[in-house]
């Protein structure tokens, strides 16, 4: 419907940054899809991003919201293998699924930070896949 407007009014920037949000959700939407069937992506990872998505765009209702963090939190753990695997998870989300990455990018760049700081250089190469 954007991209038909859009031909009828090519110079409407507002349809312009309509479409291109539209494309980036779209984009989004597929990767989720993609990700959730992915065995080799760590779930938390997943997990967390499904959870800021509901949340920005207010799409749970309490129950599945309340279920999301109790999940999480369930694992959630300050155990350096959690942190690894974590972190690992981030990489690799970063490689395979670059929309939902840099949907949230900020996001995952601090959580990075936190489930890599007590590791050297070395060890931070390591999670690299």
């Amino acid at each position: 419907m954007v991209d038909l407007a859009l031909v009828a009014d090519k110079n409407n920037a507002e349809l312009k940054q309509l479409s291109q949000r539209l494309q980036l959700l779209s984009g989004i939407g597929k990767e989720f899809e993609r990700a959730s069937r992915d065995d080799r992506l760590f779930p938390l990872v997943i997990l967390d991003a499904m959870r800021w998505f509901h949340e920005e765009f207010d799409l749970l209702t309490d129950f599945k919201d309340s279920l999301l963090t109790m999940a999480s939190e369930q694992y959630l753990s300050d155990t350096p293998m959690f942190n690894e695997l974590y972190a690992a998870g981030i990489v690799y989300l970063k490689k395979k699924y670059p929309c939902l990455y840099r949907y949230y990018q900020e996001r995952w760049q601090e959580l990075f930070k936190q489930k890599t700081a007590g590791l050297n250089r070395d060890e931070r190469r390591s999670l690299r896949l």
